[in-house]
C-alpha cells in the first residue's frame, strides 16, 4: 500500500491565524496530554493480520489508546468482513480512515458511501497516485469518478461526508528520469493542484515521508515545509497517515533502541517535530504499520511493524504509546 519516498484551545488558533490557516470542517480533539491524535495503519489482507484475530487488534489499539486504524481498503469489496470491521471499531471507539485504492467505479463508491454513512465519515480515495507525472491525467479522472460517487451518497443522506487526497514527499533536487518535482520545492503541489483543476474538491490532505536519522533540518524542514505549504494554499489540515523511520529500507528489522541515532530515533525526531512546529496543521498521525509482515514479497515490507505479532512488541511500541497518551 505504499511506496518509498523521502495547551492548545487559544493556542491553536493563534498558530492558525498567523499561518493563514483555518480549520476545517471536523472539529479536533487531542488526548489530555496534548498530542497530535495517534492511530496506525493495518493490511488485512495480509496474513499477519488474519480475521481470527480481528478483535484482538482492534482491542490492542484500545487499550493503547490508537484511536484510528488506516485500513479496510482491501474489504471494500468483501462486505461481509468491512461490516465486522466497522462493528468492531464501533464496540472499542476507533476511527477508521479506509483509503480507496482499487479501481472501484463511481458507482461502487456511491454503495459503499452510502452503506457507511453512520460510521466513516472520511474516505481517502487514492493512496501515493502523485508516484510519477506519467498517465497522471487518467489516474485523477478515476479518483474524481470515485469522489463524484462519494459525494452523491452524502448530498442524498445530508450526511456530511468528506474525502482526502494523498501524496508523499517529494525531493526537488531529483531530476532523473521517474523525477516527480525536478526543481520544485513544492513537491507533489501539482499533483494537487491537477486533482482540484479535474474536479475533485477534497477536504483534506494526507501526506507521507520516513525520514532518516540525519534528514533532522534541512531535509526534514524541506519536506514537512512542503506540507505545510500544501496545507495552508487550500487552507485545510492534514493526515499525516504514513510514517516510520527511513532506515527499515536499509535493512533495519526491530525498530531500534532509544538512543541508535537510527530508527528509533528518527521516529521519534519526527513525531517531536510533528508535535511541535506542525500541530496547527497536523490533525492526526498514523504509524505504518500495526504488525510486521514476514511473509510479504518485499523484503523490506515485511519489517515496519510496531510489534513482532500481537503478543511481542518492538522496543519502539514504548514511543508509540507516550506519544498516545497510553499508560
Amino acid at each position: 500500500m505504499r511506496q518509498g519516498s523521502r495547551g492548545y484551545g487559544l493556542g491553536l488558533a493563534l498558530a492558525l491565524l498567523l499561518a493563514g490557516t483555518t480549520l476545517a470542517a471536523e472539529s479536533v480533539t487531542l488526548p489530555a496530554l496534548g498530542y497530535i491524535p495517534l492511530g496506525v495503519v493495518g493490511h488485512d489482507n495480509n496474513a499477519a493480520y488474519p480475521d481470527a484475530e480481528m478483535e484482538r487488534r482492534l482491542q490492542l489499539l484500545d487499550r493503547y489508546n490508537l484511536r484510528s486504524y488506516r485500513s479496510g481498503e482491501f474489504l471494500l469489496l468483501d462486505l461481509p468482513r468491512m461490516d465486522r470491521l466497522v462493528a468492531l471499531a464501533r464496540q472499542y471507539h476507533i476511527t477508521l480512515r479506509p483509503v480507496i485504492t482499487q479501481q472501484l467505479t463511481q458507482a461502487q463508491a456511491y454503495a459503499l458511501a452510502k452503506r457507511y454513512a453512520g460510521d466513516i465519515k472520511i474516505w481517502e480515495i487514492g493512496n501515493e497516485q502523485d508516484h510519477s507525472r506519467i498517465g497522471t491525467g487518467i489516474r485523477i479522472s478515476r479518483l474524481v469518478d470515485i469522489y463524484r460517487g462519494i459525494r452523491r451518497a452524502s448530498d442524498e443522506l445530508g450526511a456530511n461526508l468528506q474525502t482526502t487526497i494523498n501524496v508523499m514527499a517529494c525531493n526537488p533536487y531529483d531530476t532523473g528520469p521517474k523525477a516527480r518535482c525536478p526543481g520544485e520545492r513544492s513537491g507533489s503541489l501539482w499533483f494537487l493542484e491537477q486533482a482540484r483543476a479535474a474536479g475533485f474538491d477534497f477536504d483534506y490532505i494526507s501526506f507521507h515521508y520516513y525520514p532518516h536519522y540525519h534528514d533532522r533540518g534541512r531535509w526534514m524542514d524541506l519536506y514537512l515545509g512542503q506540507m505545510r505549504a500544501m496545507a495552508e494554499k487550500y487552507r485545510t489540515q492534514v493526515f499525516f497517515n504514513e510514517a516510520n523511520c527511513g532506515e527499515i529500507y536499509n535493512g533495519a528489522t526491530d525498530g531500534g533502541r532509544p538512543g541508535d541515532r537510527g530508527c528509533y530515533d528518527s521516529l521519534e525526531q519526527l513525531l517531536s517535530e510533528l508535535n511541535g512546529r506542525y500541530r496547527d496543521v497536523v490533525r492526526e498521525i498514523n504509524i505504518y504499520e500495526l504488525l510486521d509482515e514476514p511473509t510479504h514479497p518485499v523484503p523490506h515490507e515485511r519489517h515496519f511493524g510496531l510489534l513482532y505479532d500481537l503478543e511481542r512488541p518492538k522496543a519502539v511500541m514504548a514511543l508509540v504509546r507516550r506519544y498516545a497518551g497510553s499508560p
